[in-house]
């Protein structure tokens, strides 16, 4: 109760720019956050933030939905928390949805951590609201300190600008119209407006690593050095605006250095980049390249590594970069027709023969014995024009092909005998000759 009074002294006190409704309003609308016809759901956890930012939004005018899940993580605290959301809302006039979770069971499938678990569960049925058309917007009430405090936990995570600009007002569907407000704000607002809240009673505990940042780095800091708080939410602000012009240059990089099939072209990122380790980590992440592997593959490119070398889940090959896909495991088919000798020798003299097709004297092979396959080290084949075999893998070199090509390479066996790399090179068993008089077309295809 006196916390409360001293905030009410505080609230009418300061100098704020505006009345707390009117700044949200306003920070609203800079952010582009809410459009006319959008329906809110809130998450409402009946923590101060959740109830402030339920509460102002209704007071504002928008049509809201509140949405509670009860993780049964506390016992009757738990259960208490529930009571008071669902009281609010009748106060607000506000309908309100409650989910009960089986957090335990949940962890049990996936391993996750209870805070992770309860994240995944809360999401998962909140994105689950919204494609039921229960509301087009998500909003939470992260605030001002909240995001001082994931700018450590990123900080000291060892991070680029995309850790350390915070969280944003909008992600997606998800907006957070209270993140320039402080906490201080809140509880004002809330103390003028009569509003009870719940706390949450692990968030007084400091053995959760954003906890020890609120209860103990966060003080501290504002002890030490009044105002604090303020300064760095500044910084914030001014590098989510530095990441911005960020984006925008990556955004050039990414259409410079990749292709329209994927692959990044790293010797060519090399030659020309001043921070190329850096230039390759923010181009690439999004499809799951560590940083730490960044530096390796950069220097292997320096060192003029020509064979083809993996970095996890990436294949680095005479200077270019792919994050091949398990093609070896492709589902695939062959396809086979019967077409005239006459049509073959039509497409012959017309130059229309398909490179991607094998074409075989019918009349002397059986079709029903032909079966595909991955190409295997050892592999040999008869060539069609020479004598002797030759190992396919000495093949595939001359062809120039990199390692991730070479995972797609398909064998065309019939009874052991290897009639085709697929789109490479022909056997010289069964071919069309003078006394041909029907031609067997081969082909793959993906099933």
């Amino acid at each position: 109760m006196q916390r409360c009074k001293n905030l009410l002294i505080y609230a009418r006190n300061c100098n704020f720019e505006a009345m707390f409704s009117t700044r949200i309003k306003e920070y609203i609308k800079a952010n582009d956050l809410i459009g006319d016809n959008d329906k809110v759901i809130v998450g409402l956890s009946g923590g101060a933030d959740s109830v402030a930012l339920l509460s102002v939004l209704r007071e504002i005018g928008y049509d809201c939905v509140a949405a509670h899940c009860n993780f049964h993580l506390r016992g009757d605290e738990s259960n208490r928390d529930e009571r008071h959301c669902t009281e609010l809302c009748v106060h607000l006039d506000i309908p309100l949805v409650v989910r009960h979770f089986d957090v335990s069971g949940h962890r049990a499938k996936t391993g996750e951590s209870v805070e992770m678990a309860c994240r995944t569960l809360r999401y998962e049925w909140w994105n689950h609201l919204i494609a039921n058309g229960e509301g087009s917007l998500l909003a939470v009430g992260h605030h001002r300190e909240d995001n001082i405090e994931t700018f450590f936990i990123n900080l000291f995570r060892g991070c680029g600008l995309a850790g350390l600009k915070g969280m944003l007002p909008r992600n997606g569907v998800i907006i957070r119209p209270l993140l320039d407000a402080s906490r201080d704000d809140i509880e004002s607002y809330l103390c003028e407006r009569q509003l009870d809240f719940v706390t949450d009673s692990t968030n007084l505990e400091d053995d959760f690593r954003r906890n020890k940042i609120r209860l103990n780095i966060l003080p501290l800091l504002n002890r030490e050095f009044p105002g604090a708080s303020d300064s760095i939410s500044r910084t914030i602000d001014n590098l989510r605006g530095n990441f911005s012009l960020y984006e925008e240059h990556i955004a050039n990089l990414q259409a410079k250095y990749i292709d329209p099939s994927g692959i990044i072209n790293v010797k060519s990122l090399v030659e020309t980049s001043p921070h190329p380790a850096t230039a390759l980590y923010e181009i690439a992440s999004p499809l799951g390249l560590n940083s730490s592997r960044t530096t390796d593959i950069v220097k292997s490119v320096k060192n003029g590594s020509a064979g083809g070398k993996w970095f996890d889940s990436f294949l680095l090959d005479r200077g270019r970069l792919y994050h091949p896909t398990p093609a070896r495991n492709a589902s695939v088919a062959l396809t086979t027709e019967i077409i005239s000798v006459a049509e073959f020798y039509r497409l012959r003299d017309s130059r229309a023969l398909d490179r991607n097709t094998l074409y075989l004297d019918a009349d002397t092979i059986d079709n029903s014995f032909l079966t595909i396959r991955p190409w295997h080290a050892g592999d040999r084949i008869a060539p069609f024009g020479m004598k002797g075999t030759r190992l396919v893998s000495d093949i595939l070199s001359d062809a120039k092909l990199s390692l991730s090509e070479k995972e797609h390479v398909r064998i065309i066996e019939y009874q052991g005998r290897i009639l085709w790399i697929a789109g490479i090179r022909a056997s010289r068993h069964f071919p069309v000759t003078a006394t041909t008089t029907n031609v067997l077309t081969v082909k793959i295809t993906e099933k």
